[in-house]
């Protein structure tokens, strides 16, 4: 009998540590590197790349504006499933950037009470930290 519930907490455990990632955000703007219209930063866990494109000559990234997330369910005790939108820079010669996270439609997760604020089905994060704009990307468990 105790194996059979040793083994049952194993599977539980295993099943929602095999969801846990690491903690993403967006970049800061000393990640970010420009090559003449495009720009891209590494992931925070280094296996992806943020990237955008803005006019030619616009300038290097100046200051982080906001980052911008939209819910795919409500909120459950706090986590909120769905996507990172975009995050938003300015740039020297005052136009803007629009980061994205790696593929459109990566899947993701926020803590709606952490620096995230609802605003219908979207999610602001306006710290001036691009660092503190947090989420959760979340991988499908590898198969096999």
């Amino acid at each position: 009998m105790r194996t059979k519930i040793m083994f049952g907490l194993l599977a539980v455990l295993g099943t929602g540590t095999a969801w846990a990632q690491g903690q993403e955000y967006c970049p800061a703007t000393d990640a970010i590197s420009q090559v003449g219209a495009t720009y891209s930063a590494p992931t925070a866990d280094g296996e992806g790349q943020w990237y955008g494109v803005a006019a030619a000559g616009a300038g290097q990234v100046q200051a982080f504006t906001e980052g911008v997330f939209r819910a795919h369910e409500t909120s459950s005790k706090g986590v909120v499933h769905g996507e990172i939108l975009r995050c938003s820079y300015t740039l020297q010669g005052g136009s803007s950037l629009d980061m994205r996270f790696k593929q459109p439609g990566t899947l993701v997760s926020i803590d709606d009470t952490q620096g995230w604020e609802q605003w219908h089905t979207q999610y602001f994060c306006e710290n001036p930290e691009a660092t503190a704009c947090r989420f959760t990307e979340l991988k499908r468990p590898a198969r096999g």
